[in-house]
């Protein structure tokens, strides 16, 4: 990658609110990739918290998985051979984070990010989910990006189901499960599966030392208190961010789902926008915070501390 470019990379599980964040530097100036795939899904784009659609023929909220998804998918393929499993919750992803980066891993990004390298602009960058599933190999392949990673409290990931909670990686998570719920197929129940998920992205990023250029920020502090945070970002970043309007209310808009919860957990699907999305609900009278205890160390460190107070 050119020296004269900035290059910013957005990092996050899917549903996290990457999508807000992309269309903010998108809308900022910054040059997210000449081919990227925009989704149009009312319902997405209100799920992380969009209040409303631009005048112009892009909405906010329709950026920004940049293109070809195919290039993302090889590498994940080539990655999964270099991640085991040692316990129910705790995986190894040394050979990813020390070892040798294949040097298909390099070509496939060269191709990848040519609309990038080849940009005129200064400042540019992109971001899709499911990179985050080897992001030791970015980090350590491109070490002077900056990152901003985005996470957000698990309870809003078990009511939308996201393309990485059933990719390969996740056969793994029924190893070492003898005493876990499952489902009537015999795999771990969906929640929990969800919740595993979830701490392999953050396990993940802990797998090596914080670049020299990393940001994380909670979708929740964002919608709730976006003017700080924009600032933050801004900050970091060196550029001054757009504000685009949100909506605060969806930053706790799990406690509305689970208050409406059906008892099934593994039943309720709703089709939203032509697609169909599995939502899992979680009842309170059937959620067992001990049963979640593999999260506890995150959910205190990311300080979600109503985590404790239910459980």
């Amino acid at each position: 990658m050119s020296k004269q470019k900035k290059i910013v990379c957005i990092q996050g599980k899917g549903h996290s609110g990457t999508r807000l964040f992309a269309d903010t530097l998108d809308q900022s100036g910054i040059f997210m990739g000449e081919k990227t795939k925009r989704r149009h899904q009312q319902g997405a784009r209100e799920s992380v918290g969009f209040s409303h659609i631009r005048s112009n023929w892009k909405f906010v909220g329709d950026t920004m998985d940049k293109e070809p998804y195919g290039h993302i998918n090889e590498i994940y393929n080539i990655s999964l051979p270099f991640v085991s499993q040692r316990s129910f919750s705790d995986w190894d992803f040394s050979k990813m984070s020390n070892g040798d980066i294949p040097r298909s891993v390099k070509d496939i990004y060269t191709d990848y990010l040519s609309d990038i390298e080849n940009s005129n602009n200064d400042f540019v960058g992109w971001k899709m989910t499911e990179s985050m599933l080897f992001y030791p190999w970015t980090a350590r392949l491109f070490p002077d990006w900056y990152y901003i990673h985005i996470v957000r409290d698990v309870r809003a990931h078990f009511f939308r189901r996201e393309n990485s909670d059933d990719m390969a990686h996740t056969k793994m998570f029924n190893q070492h499960s003898e005493n876990i719920p499952k489902d009537s197929d015999g795999n771990i129940r969906a929640d929990i599966k969800i919740g595993l998920n979830w701490k392999y992205h953050l396990d993940l990023i802990d797998s090596l030392p914080r670049p020299e250029n990393f940001l994380q920020v909670k979708f929740e502090d964002f919608l709730l208190n976006q003017d700080h945070e924009l600032e933050r970002m801004s900050d970091f970043l060196g550029v001054k961010l757009l504000k685009l309007p949100v909506h605060p209310e969806k930053a706790h808009q799990w406690k509305i789902e689970l208050e409406q919860g059906d008892s099934h957990l593994n039943s309720a699907q709703q089709r939203i926008a032509g697609n169909t999305i599995r939502k899992y609900y979680v009842p309170k009278q059937d959620i067992d915070y001990p049963l979640y205890s593999f999260l506890n160390y995150h959910m205190a460190q990311l300080n979600y501390s109503d985590w404790f107070l239910d459980g």
